[in-house]
């Protein structure tokens, strides 16, 4: 008796391991971002210790959960595992094979190829070790890492040197969604849900501390045709209730969205960075002057003289020395039409699979790591490139390969 319980608690350590590092990797870029301001540690050993013990703590979870001796049968393969596999293999061989025909070889130098090898290694380890019984904790780890990052960037400067406030603005924005689905969703009693409603409010907050645009629209967006969702389908809904617990269901709901709503004018009018509303009014009245539609038009150029096989991985650094802030033209620009297709096949079976949980589900964590993997891919893809997509990839496979 007393070794089965000395197993379980094993098991459930093991467990908690697989989230913590599952939720480690997703959020490297910010958790780096903030050990530089205290601590001198090189990249490469972060990434290093983060895919170490996933790949360690998944082996031995897998070992001790199924009591198998054979770790590699244990491996729970579901035909969603085994689709989402071949679509990232497909993908990564295409993109690394385009890195091999071309002048100029990137994926030969050591640094690019130690990248994109760690991306490709960090994903396929979070589609075998990262189950739907770990994505509660990986919910409540991003939650808690998006509250103390609010409190750093509202009273810390120092942090906010440099480019520190793209990798910051990320888990924040992740925060945000999900701390929103626990207000809507969430069972539980109306004190617990003005608790994350705060929450949301001190994260929307150090949101606003920051100059990057894309942490407060794609949360905003995505919150908003939630709303519009939800409170079409309480409507109908309230139409079979009866007329008290029509009252009962329309109160509490305007109580909770007017709360937030007030509480997020407040905050936009009152602690928005100068450069942020700067950045917002020339979005909505200039858009002509963005430099990114000019990045995108340059690019488009180039893939137009070899849109059927591409011009190669990691060539646009060559030419443009700069990233093209666009994961469909950046794969279109390395591979052509070939690994465009894959992507989008990916990325549609994401979408779809989604806006079904979204629309359906009643589970508060199916819902904010649903809006979660959302956010990572609008976010990323305006700010990042496929040498650190670990995060987005990440995201999307647990979300694909599992049945949540």
């Amino acid at each position: 008796m007393k070794n089965k319980i000395i197993i379980f608690k094993l098991s459930n350590f093991l467990s908690v391991c697989v989230s913590f590092f599952s939720f480690f990797i997703l959020n490297l870029p910010s958790i780096k971002a903030i050990f530089k301001v205290y601590f001198t540690i090189s990249s490469p050993l972060f990434n290093l210790c983060a895919l170490i013990g996933l790949y360690m703590a998944g082996l031995l979870n897998y070992t001790y959960k199924n009591r198998l001796t054979t770790v590699l049968k244990s491996i729970e393969i579901s035909r969603q595992k085994i689709d989402f596999i071949l679509l990232w293999l497909s993908l990564y061989t295409i993109l690394v094979a385009s890195g091999l025909w071309n002048d100029y070889i990137a994926i030969l130098n050591l640094e690019p190829a130690l990248q994109y090898l760690s991306v490709f290694l960090f994903v396929l380890g979070l589609i075998f070790f990262t189950q739907k019984e770990h994505i509660p904790i990986i919910i409540y780890l991003q939650v808690s890492w998006g509250g103390i990052l609010s409190l750093m960037v509202i009273n810390i400067d120092g942090i906010l040197q440099g480019r520190n406030y793209a990798p910051l603005s990320m888990p924040l924005g992740a925060s945000l969604v999900c701390c929103f689905a626990f207000v809507l969703v969430k069972k539980s009693s109306l004190i617990s849900k003005i608790c994350w409603t705060c929450l949301f409010l001190i994260n929307l907050r150090a949101l606003l501390s920051l100059p990057g645009r894309g942490a407060i629209l794609f949360p905003i967006l995505i919150i908003l045709c939630y709303i519009i969702f939800v409170f079409v389908k309480q409507i109908l809904s309230l139409i079979s209730l009866n007329k008290a617990l029509k009252k009962a269901i329309g109160l509490k709901f305007i109580s909770i969205s007017m709360f937030m709503m007030l509480g997020c004018f407040y905050l936009l009018n009152s602690f928005s960075s100068e450069i942020l509303k700067s950045r917002l009014t020339r979005l909505f009245t200039n858009l002509s002057e963005e430099p990114r539609i000019t990045i995108y038009t340059d690019i488009f150029q180039v893939i137009l003289d070899k849109p059927l096989f591409g011009h190669g991985l990691h060539i646009y650094q060559a030419i443009f020395n700069s990233i093209p802030h666009n994961i469909f033209l950046e794969v279109w620009f390395s591979t052509g039409i070939i690994g465009l297709i894959i992507l989008s096949t990916i990325l549609v079976q994401f979408i779809c699979k989604a806006m079904i949980i979204i629309f359906s589900t009643d589970n508060s964590f199916t819902l904010a790591f649903s809006l979660y993997a959302i956010f990572y891919l609008l976010m990323w893809n305006v700010v990042g490139e496929l040498k650190d997509s670990y995060m987005v990839f990440g995201a999307i496979s647990i979300h694909l390969s599992n049945k949540l």
